[in-house]
């Protein structure tokens, strides 16, 4: 949710890069299938021709957009990395806080295997998330990132309810504040 909220606030700032957003489906369905052609043909009779031509085209239209000087084909929509984006948008602390860290837990690499690490001297003894350790963070960080994603739909699509968007950000505070106080 995170990846999604910060990417709509990035095209409603850029919106020139809109298309390169909505083109990369091209990509990534080329992709998919050339991996059926390769190894599951059968699939592709499921497949109308009207769509595989869809595909083809589209990949053909905008492959070019995507394409290195060395002929690579980018796995990503934008020329910037995330975390340039998020740098941009002015949310890296949440990219480098919680946003890493959760990724390198769910992606099971080893920062994220020793971020949930028992702290006792001596022991690794590993609580995977998800845990009670890390509910808290868990409800605080997708609400953040649910306020965000309001916040940016709303600014972008419905600027008309920018009330509403205001109340969910006061509810967040509110709710958060109070949280910290029970605690």
């Amino acid at each position: 949710m995170f990846e999604a909220a910060a990417t709509i606030a990035y095209l409603r700032k850029h919106p020139e890069e809109f298309d390169d957003y909505f083109d990369f489906h091209f990509i990534v369905a080329m992709k998919r299938y050339r991996f059926m052609e390769k190894y599951s043909p059968e699939s592709l009779k499921e497949l109308t021709p009207e769509a595989i031509a869809s595909t083809q085209n589209g990949y053909a239209r905008v492959v070019s957009r995507y394409t290195d000087k060395s002929g690579r084909v980018s796995g990503r929509w934008s020329k910037k990395s995330f975390y340039a984006v998020c740098e941009e948008l002015g949310l890296q602390e949440y990219h480098l806080t919680f946003y890493d860290l959760t990724s390198r837990i769910i992606h099971g690499d080893i920062s994220g295997v020793m971020a949930q690490a028992d702290p006792e001297p001596g022991v690794l003894d590993v609580d995977i998330a998800p845990s009670e350790a890390h509910v808290e963070m868990a409800f605080s960080s997708a609400h953040f990132v649910f306020v965000l994603a309001v916040g940016e739909y709303v600014a972008m699509a419905r600027p008309d309810k920018q009330a509403v968007a205001e109340q969910v950000e006061k509810d967040f505070v509110a709710v958060w504040k109070k949280n910290s106080k029970d605690s």
